[in-house]
């Protein structure tokens, strides 16, 4: 089995999976919602379902997770988390019906303090943090954006709460 992290954006959804138990033996998908400057939140959102199924982010994909953690959006401005929100709607309908009672959500600062990190931790210290959990950066940098580490990094976060919630 395997945990979900994902980050939503308005340019992409990361979905980054790890292995429930053992190694992390992470996998990342990116599904493009080709976002444009004039885009509203609208055109957008009607972008996802295409852009989960270019990404092959549906059906049999999820057959082997066991939760979804999602980054709790947030934003400065209004539009961009109205934009945020809706998005991430629109990505948790596109879940299997097994799966609609197993995600949840992680605010950023909860995240962070999960995988050892201060809560306003920088971007670099993000990425440090993930490959440090991924082994040697030198052997083991998958060279991701940064929605990626975000995403793998709420995967891990989340499976640190499924270990605690079965012990």
């Amino acid at each position: 089995m395997r945990i979900a992290g994902i980050d939503v954006s308005t340019h992409a959804v990361d979905v980054v999976t790890i292995a429930l138990d053992g190694p992390h033996n992470p996998d990342w998908r990116r599904a493009d919602l080709e976002h444009h400057g004039k885009d509203t939140s609208w055109t957008t959102v009607g972008r996802v379902k295409r852009a989960m199924v270019a990404a092959d982010l549906i059906g049999s994909y999820w057959d082997e997770i066991a939760m979804c953690y999602f980054e709790d959006p947030f934003s400065h401005g209004a539009a961009t988390g109205k934009a945020l929100g809706l998005i991430t709607g629109a990505v948790r309908t596109i879940l299997p019906d097994r799966l609609q009672d197993r995600c949840e959500r992680l605010r950023p600062t909860e995240w962070r303090g999960l995988v050892g990190m201060p809560a306003k931790a920088t971007k670099d210290m993000v990425v440090l943090r993930a490959l440090d959990l991924m082994g040697s950066p030198h052997d083991h940098d998958p060279h991701w954006p940064q929605d990626a580490y975000d995403a793998y990094l709420v995967a891990v976060a989340g499976r640190t709460l499924c270990h605690k919630a079965a012990a």
